[in-house]
């Protein structure tokens, strides 16, 4: 999930209701995907990376899912609010070591657009490996 954060750069009410059939319209993830914002109502296209689609295949073959459901499901079937992702990314965050009150939702938005200016030891640019390098969270 926070690798596709990093890469569509869509704000959190975008990605929660990311569909499978916008990442993986035919069983498999996609190199481009096409996404309408709920803000602006107008379709964005993204390049997924290898390691995102690598993470988004492996997270469908491991999760039954139905091709018109959401890809990152809430505990009740339904797709996550933003602020279970909030909580989500806020663990998981905490959880690669980097200090969470550094970082929200709408950092990622901006870290991929970001990254070739910060130096290779910057928390912006471990946060962006370690998502890359991670499994998908549910």
């Amino acid at each position: 999930m926070i690798a596709n954060s990093i890469d569509s750069k869509l704000r959190a009410c975008d990605v929660v209701r990311f569909k499978i059939t916008d990442a993986a319209p035919h069983g498999y993830a996609v190199n481009r995907a096409t996404v309408r914002q709920k803000k602006t109502g107008r379709p964005v296209r993204f390049e997924l990376t290898e390691r995102t689609r690598q993470c988004v295949d492996d997270y469908l073959k491991s999760v039954p899912k139905t091709p018109d459901g959401h890809l990152f499901v809430g505990h009740k079937g339904r797709f996550l609010s933003t602020r279970q992702y909030s909580r989500l990314l806020a663990d998981w965050i905490g959880n690669v070591g980097l200090d969470a009150s550094l970082f929200g939702t709408h950092s990622l938005r901006r870290t991929k657009a970001t990254l070739p200016t910060y130096a290779a030891n910057s928390q912006s640019r471990t946060a962006w490996v370690a998502a890359s390098e991670s499994t998908p969270s549910r």
